[in-house]
């Protein structure tokens, strides 16, 4: 270890690197002499050579951010690690727009005030030029603290790092759950069609969340025994991991028996989003519950966003209140699949040639 002595009213330290090979340093005062200690102790702790400050290579957070992105697309799912590599992103450009495009980051950029106009900051610039909302900035921010904490716990960087600072993010009140009927789930699957149908005609009948119906396989459904197996890595938490089987309703095998299998997915998702993950998870659905006896049954709980602006779109009725019609979409973003017709008729053609309400009876 490092020793300490003074000659002719200068403190020279003295120590020995972990090759064995011994060397030493003059220091003014003692203050910066035991500093000196210090350091060198940590760097032997380490297992490195104590260097000079301006000899060390220059810590980057630039550099850090990337490896930290490589290792969550390791350990993650991949849908929560490229909503991670979205947030990280973000961070960048904003430390980009404040330091320069390209300028170097040093471990100095890194403190509770930086979070703090970074939050500020996100408030513009949305999806489609929209604001974001507080949740979305809070789980923005929630990712730029856990890199700071992986950077500081980092062996090589970790000692230049300073201590990880959390910032203190507003919670927005949960909204209430408004549930549509069963008549107004029938209605909106007649207003759609495509993959749009389809999709919403597996969340009607088996209550699953809209991520995990859209990565359903065929080789999921036993149609024979009206079972359907739920992989575990369409699951979330720790007990749906581990997969699990579950009956469908007659209705469902009835109307699968009528789809057209063109490949190994079920067709619940478009094109290429059936084989890779989306950028921003899907909305959660709860449990809908396997209708009993017919169509009867509990309610529903609220439709995903996208089915209800499909439906809106359409100039569907939810309830009693008449949703305004909007504008079609333009014809390069129809929903029906590439090489088939458009469905004809304000409910589009639906799968098997029947209506919802023909196949229901």
């Amino acid at each position: 270890m490092a020793s300490l002595d003074k000659r002719n009213g200068e403190w020279r330290v003295r120590w020995r690197d972990p090759d064995g090979k011994a060397r030493s340093r003059q220091c003014p005062t003692k203050a910066a002499a035991q500093a000196l200690i210090r350091e060198v102790e940590d760097a032997f702790a380490l297992g490195r050579r104590w260097e000079p400050r301006d000899a060390r290579p220059q810590t980057d957070i630039r550099t850090l951010l990337k490896d930290y992105a490589e290792e969550c697309a390791r350990v993650l799912r991949p849908g929560t690690a490229v909503r991670y590599a979205l947030g990280l992103d973000l961070w960048l450009r904003y430390l980009d727009k404040v330091h320069g495009k390209g300028a170097p980051l040093p471990p100095s950029v890194l403190t509770r005030k930086m979070l703090a106009d970074w939050y500020g900051d996100l408030k513009h610039g949305g999806l489609h030029g929209r604001d974001r909302s507080d949740a979305t900035r809070r789980k923005i921010v929630e990712v730029g603290q856990l890199a700071w904490k992986w950077m500081y716990d980092n062996d090589e960087s970790g000692a230049e790092i300073p201590a990880p600072r959390t910032l203190r993010m507003a919670r927005e009140a949960a909204s209430p759950t408004v549930a549509p009927t069963w008549a107004e789930m029938d209605t909106v699957i007649g207003a759609l069609d495509g993959w749009h149908q389809r999709l919403a005609i597996v969340l009607r009948f088996t209550g699953l969340r809209c991520q995990q119906a859209m990565g359903l396989r065929w080789a999921d459904v036993d149609l024979a025994r009206g079972r359907l197996t739920i992989r575990g890595e369409l699951g979330k938490s720790r007990q749906e991991q581990r997969g699990r089987i579950v009956p469908i309703s007659p209705h469902l095998v009835a109307i699968l028996r009528n789809w057209e299998r063109e490949d190994e997915d079920l067709q619940t998702r478009q094109g290429a989003r059936a084989h890779g993950p989306r950028p921003r998870p899907g909305t959660r659905l709860g449990a809908l519950g396997r209708p009993q006896g017919g169509l009867g049954g509990p309610p529903p709980p609220r439709l995903p966003q996208g089915l209800r602006l499909r439906a809106q779109a359409r100039g569907c009725r939810l309830g009693r209140r008449r949703v305004p019609r909007r504008p079609q979409p333009r014809a390069a973003r129809s929903l029906h699949r590439p090489g088939r017709p458009p469905a004809q008729g304000r409910g589009g053609a639906h799968p098997g040639g029947k209506s919802p309400g023909q196949r229901h009876s």
